[in-house]
């Protein structure tokens, strides 16, 4: 038995901007990939890279702009090929967002991708609505500023230390 994903998402954006962000190279690196290369119609070739070695590559047997796109594809682990489903509904200025991706053979698998689907629609939500990539955005960050430290600013701070860092500022709302 195939295994299915299912999602659904509403994303405060017209439908063009949403279908953009599925079929433009530039904009996927800013919401789902590291590297991406797409041709958005049928018998179009599409490939998407992360940093992380996974990839995932495949071939349209669907476009429709701002409605449908529909590919058939295969990551670099694993034994079959998927389809991916993505069907836009336009509902004024807000846009309904439906993905199935189908032909799982291994839950493990199914499970992983469910997984990767959620945070990247997330991440689509956020840069559409907010301009904000949640994989940087989201990340630790330590809000200090260094500067320069050597023998003539240990001496004028009056600091008997001759090596290390100076801390010269902090960066409000960080840690």
């Amino acid at each position: 038995m195939a295994l299915v994903i299912k999602t659904k998402l509403k994303i405060n954006v017209p439908i063009e901007q949403v279908y953009r962000a599925f079929t433009n190279a530039t904009i996927l690196r800013q919401w789902f990939c590291d590297f991406a290369t797409v041709d958005a119609k049928q018998g179009g070739r599409a490939y998407f890279w992360w940093t992380s070695g996974r990839y995932l590559t495949g071939e349209f047997s669907e476009a429709k702009p701002d409605k449908t796109l529909k590919i058939a594809c295969r990551g670099c682990q694993e034994r079959g090929s998927t389809e991916i489903s993505l069907n836009l509904i336009s509902k004024g200025k807000e846009t309904q967002v439906n993905i199935i991706e189908s032909g799982f053979t291994n839950e493990k698998t199914r499970t992983e991708i469910e997984r990767r689907w959620e945070e990247s629609l997330t991440n689509l939500k956020s840069y559409l609505e907010n301009g904000l990539d949640l994989r940087f955005t989201n990340r630790p960050m330590l809000g200090i500023i260094f500067g320069d430290f050597n023998d003539k600013i240990a001496s004028q701070l009056g600091i008997p230390v001759k090596e290390g860092i100076r801390i010269t500022d902090v960066v409000n709302g960080l840690a």
